[in-house]
């Protein structure tokens, strides 16, 4: 329609931040009375903030902000690209790259490792199971490496061989050792 939707999120309290997030993933915001929907085809904005949301992203921004649609494209002049960087060894890198998330689940909620041998589409030997970061015994004493075991063997006895097996095997052992222990580790599976 050659209109920009400019979403204006006024100030509310910190406890109903969980039903303004259940809104946005319904797709229910324009319903909620704390945001406001302007069309427009241009819009100035001047703040004392130096940053701001723009179409998703934190922005460091120069006030004032002009916002212009045209036939073609959106323009925003004042625009500076501006986020967290970490030193992650030798490197620099932005908060949102994958490897420092991953490791940072991996340092909160650890890592299984389970390698299984495949020959002619069968398993050959009986799968190698590591793990990283996980406590070595639950509260009653039982290993969590044999808790995995259990939660392996209850996807390779199952009756229902429909659907992607590794994310079975997954999602069984995330959720044997999250009853067990109480957090999601990051499983990986490997086929030889």
């Amino acid at each position: 329609d050659g209109l920009i939707d400019f979403v204006i999120v006024k100030k509310f309290p910190n406890w109903k931040i969980p039903f303004f997030v259940l809104d946005v993933l319904r797709g229910r915001t324009h319903l909620n009375k704390n945001v406001e929907i302007l069309k427009l085809k241009e819009l100035k904005i001047e703040t004392d903030n130096k940053t701001v949301h723009l179409d998703g992203e934190v922005k460091e921004v120069k006030s004032p902000i002009n916002i212009k649609i045209s036939d073609k494209d959106i323009t925003i002049d004042g625009e500076v690209d501006s986020g967290r960087l970490y030193k992650d060894g030798k490197i620099i890198v932005y908060d949102y790259e994958t490897a420092s998330n991953e490791r940072s689940k991996i340092s909160q909620s650890g890592l299984v490792v389970i390698s299984i041998v495949m020959v002619n589409n069968k398993i050959k030997g009986k799968p190698v199971i590591k793990t990283f970061g996980l406590p070595e015994f639950d509260k009653e004493g039982i290993s969590l490496v044999d808790w995995v075991r259990q939660a392996l063997n209850n996807v390779l006895g199952s009756k229902n061989k429909a659907g992607n097996f590794e994310s079975k095997i997954r999602n069984s052992v995330v959720r044997q050792i999250r009853s067990v222990w109480g957090k999601k580790p990051k499983v990986e599976i490997i086929f030889n």
